[in-house]
């Protein structure tokens, strides 16, 4: 009797044994993870370029990440993106825990702490990475991280940059000195501190202080002087319900312009829809000059006097993200360029554009057939860089977005010597890689912890009574 009771007793001590060894097991392993990427093509290994400079991280990198998404397919598939870069930071704190996740916040299950840590570290919006380093800060959108299909309905991933584009800004934020954008006044140009509702400024200026620039202005109509140390000249000329009161740059002004060109100084000229900007030597000299008329296209969604940019200048850091006739760049009321050999054409009209002169929307049969090049870019061998967009209009809210919005920052970064992600058009999305969602990862959670360890408890008792039962 006494060797049955003793038997009984090593059994249910064998099973608690067990039970808790797989709990542990389970628990720790939820915990700590290794990730192993068996896709042929090796896809979603961080380069060895990456991990390499997360070793060498000079200082700690904060991230944090406030979301809200709603549930439309769109919100779906942000989400997702999101979660994506969630746990690329998780494996970029495995090579180096300086770069850090510090917090996720569900901004619908804790407005509170949303509200709390928006003042105290001055966040903006939700649905963006902030990479916070010291005083300075990084900021990765989205449309960053991915470029999504157009369709409403049936949004699709068509290709993501996520590492790419974490490594870039995480780069920038340790590593390079804030550039400094000096926007000129003065001239009818568009305000940094007009707010009005899909007019004014407001998300270009936003997206240029969230990623480190330092913004400045100068009215060089009396006397005003470029400072030193300034990376890009911005010329915006002009703005809605005054875009035909724009003053030309007198010759003074245009002198102070040329000086700090022919120094080495990056401009960036938007042009006015009709007449001069008063710069014409300069981006003559570069080998750009504008023409007249708005280039319309009967392919647009936004109405008279909008466009779509189709085609692309291959093998260049501002255009290799982009891919011709795929991704598409609505911009309103563009003039054309002529370029010669000494610059190139950065962006295209579509091929079913025409050159409007009455603009009426309709293309008369006199006027001229597209492509036009609406954007261009030129370095010269002594001076500084020069990029020229046929309109102002990428700096307003209702086109600063998108592809639009993408290829001005990307453009801003080539002239300011910014590293951007690297080139190529990303990966496409591949539907081999499972992303769990919060709720998910919850659930796995407790099967690894309670249904596993409780499998075990019913397998044993089971076991353990057939036992009995042969004897």
């Amino acid at each position: 009797m006494k060797s049955k009771h003793w038997i009984r007793w090593q059994v249910a001590l064998q099973i608690a044994l067990v039970i808790w060894i797989v709990w542990v097991v389970n628990a720790w392993a939820f915990r700590h993870s290794w990730r192993i990427d068996l896709t042929r093509d090796q896809r979603y290994v961080i380069a060895p370029e990456t991990k390499d400079f997360l070793r060498t991280l000079p200082k700690r990198v904060d991230i944090v990440v406030p979301y809200s998404f709603g549930p439309g397919a769109k919100d779906r598939l942000q989400s997702r993106i999101l979660r994506r870069a969630i746990r690329t930071i998780e494996e970029f704190e495995l090579v180096n825990p300086y770069c850090r996740l510090a917090e996720e916040i569900d901004i619908v299950r804790d407005p509170l702490r949303w509200q709390q840590r928006r003042e105290e570290l001055g966040l903006d919006q939700p649905n963006r990475l902030y990479l916070i380093a010291g005083d300075r800060r990084e900021l990765v959108t989205l449309d960053d991280l991915a470029v999504l299909s157009e369709d409403p309905e049936a949004p699709e991933i068509l290709r993501e940059r996520v590492p790419e584009a974490l490594a870039a800004a995480l780069e920038r934020v340790v590593l390079n000195d804030a550039p400094r954008v000096l926007l000129t006044t003065g001239h009818g140009e568009s305000s940094l501190g007009d707010d009005r509702p899909n007019i004014g400024l407001s998300e270009f200026r936003r997206d240029l202080q969230d990623r480190g620039f330092q913004i400045e202005t100068v009215d060089l109509r009396q006397g005003g002087v470029i400072p030193a140390g300034i990376d890009v000249l911005i010329v915006i000329a002009g703005s809605m319900g005054s875009d035909l009161a724009f003053e030309p740059f007198a010759p003074d002004a245009r002198a102070e312009v040329i000086r700090y060109h022919d120094g080495g100084g990056s401009l960036f000229l938007l042009l006015p829809f009709d007449g001069l900007s008063g710069l014409e030597s300069i981006c003559e000299s570069a080998g750009i000059t504008a023409g007249h008329g708005i280039v319309h296209s009967a392919s647009s969604t936004q109405g008279v006097g909008a466009i779509r940019v189709a085609e692309y200048l291959e093998g260049h850091p501002i255009t290799d993200r982009f891919e011709s006739g795929a991704d598409f760049v609505e911009i309103a009321s563009f003039r054309p360029l002529l370029v010669t050999d000494e610059a190139e054409a950065l962006v295209s009209s579509s091929a079913d554009s025409w050159l409007e002169i009455d603009i009426d929307g309709r293309q008369a049969a006199d006027e001229p057939a597209g492509p036009f090049v609406v954007a261009a870019i030129s370095q010269a061998e002594e001076g500084g860089k020069l990029a020229v967009f046929g309109s102002w209009t990428p700096v307003l809210d209702v086109f600063h977005r998108g592809h639009s919005r993408r290829l001005l920052l990307l453009t801003l970064d080539w002239l300011t010597d910014r590293e951007g992600p690297a080139a190529g058009v990303g990966r496409v999305d591949s539907r081999d890689r499972v992303d769990l969602t919060p709720e998910a990862l919850s659930a796995l959670s407790w099967i690894s912890i309670v249904f596993l360890p409780g499998s075990v408890v019913v397998l044993g008792t089971v076991v353990w009574t057939l036992r009995r039962r042969l004897r």
